[in-house]
Formats: structure tokens, sequence, C-alpha cells
């Protein structure tokens, strides 16, 4: 199931100019800020994160998305956001066993560089355990309204979106970076294992609903299991 595009993104050269602007710009704090934040070493902080502050790269990412069709006159809603039609529970299914499969593969990695460098042994930072904790003190509806909000939106710009723009290594880089600002190189590690699981699966498939519903099973097990069990250990 793919879909097809075909002829000129932008039918005048200021739209293309506009576009790629924002592109840039949305890249500079998607992906730009996490980088320099993880840099110089200042991970988030609770006592200054909002609940909304959650949501904020969603939504920034999401006008961007809407804007940049609004310029552009080649693609429809379907064929923009890579969403063929029909076979939904068949689609549907892939997704969550290829989520399981890219949520196993994600672990054994992270378990397997643990073991290999003796990280296993290393105390977690002292910020990422107060934002693992802050976390999922948060209400459960909160907790599965921003796995939903992350497997929609971070699919649609960065499978559907940027991977057919700028290559898979490009996308995949730029996913893994953009959640690196949280404190835990591991996990940055992790999201881009999952990321090229997902990455791979777009190409081969040409279908975002199948790495949304795919992303929404890491997520879930990640944010409403596994990270309350390591919170509880912490």
């Amino acid at each position: 199931m793919t879909t097809t595009r075909t002829g000129p993104e932008f039918r005048d050269a200021w739209r293309a100019v506009l576009a790629y602007a924002l592109l840039a710009g949305v890249l500079l704090v998607v992906v730009g800020v996490p980088l320099v934040t993880a840099w110089q070493g200042a991970p988030i902080h609770t006592e200054s994160l909002g609940t909304l502050d959650l949501f904020a790269a969603h939504a920034l990412l999401a006008v961007f998305l809407g804007i940049w069709f609004a310029l552009q006159q080649r693609d429809g809603p379907r064929t923009f956001l890579a969403l063929p039609r029909g076979e939904w529970p068949r689609r549907l299914g892939a997704g969550i066993r290829l989520g399981l499969a890219g949520w196993l593969l994600t672990l054994g990695t992270m378990a397997t560089l643990a073991l290999l460098t003796g990280s296993e042994e290393r105390a977690p930072a002292p910020e990422f355990v107060e934002f693992v904790t802050w976390l999922v003190a948060q209400p459960l509806g909160l907790r599965v309204l921003l796995v939903v909000s992350a497997m929609t939106i971070e699919e649609a710009f960065f499978r559907a979106f940027l991977q057919p723009r700028a290559g898979i290594a490009v996308a995949t880089g730029c996913f893994a970076l953009g959640h690196v600002g949280y404190g835990s190189p591991m996990m940055g590690l992790g999201v881009l294992v999952i990321g090229l699981v997902l990455a791979l699966a777009f190409r081969r498939r040409g279908d975002v609903a199948v790495c949304v519903v795919a992303h929404g099973v890491f997520d879930a097990v990640q944010l409403l299991v596994v990270l309350p069990l390591v919170a509880a250990r912490l």
C-alpha cells in the first residue's frame, strides 16, 4: 500500500521558500533545542514543567504540517499523510505486532549495551529520576493522551512527512535527537532503535497508520507499564 507523488510540490517559488524556512525553524526547535540541552548537561527540571509543556512540541509539529499542506498543491490529505484506505483490521494487527517486536528489540539492544559497557551499575542522572517520577505521577488520562498525541503527530511528521523528503537517516536521526533532552543516554539509544524500526517499516509499507499503531503500542508499554515499575524502584 503505497501513495503516489508526482509533479512539483509547490506552485510558486515563494511557497517553497516559506515552507522550507518554516521547516528549518521547526527542526531548530524540536531537534536543536533538545540537542543543546543535552550537550550543556541541563535536562528537564520538573519544577518549571507544566502539563501543557508536554504537548508543546506536538502542537508545533501539527501546526507546521497544516501550513505546509496549505502551501503545497500536489497532494491530497491521504497522500500527504501516507494514509491509504481500507484493510484496517490487518493494518491494526500489523501495527500491534510491529510495536511489540520493536519494544523487545529496543529492550534487548539497551540490555546488551548496558552489559557490554557495565552501565547497568551506574545510577541514572538525578534529573532523569526526577522527571520519570513526575511523569508517572500524572493522571492516567493525561498519560494516555500523551501517548495518543505522540503516536499520531510524531509519525505524521517524522515518517509520513520528513522521511520521504529527507531520507531514513535524517528523519530517524532527527526523531532520536528530538528525545535526547531527558538526561538519559540509554533512553536516547532506545528511541534511536525504535525510530529505525518504524522508519524501515514505513519504507516497506508506505503506510503511516501501521507506524502510528506500533508507536502507540511502544509508548503505551513504556509510559503505562515500564516507567511506573522503574519509578517504584528509584
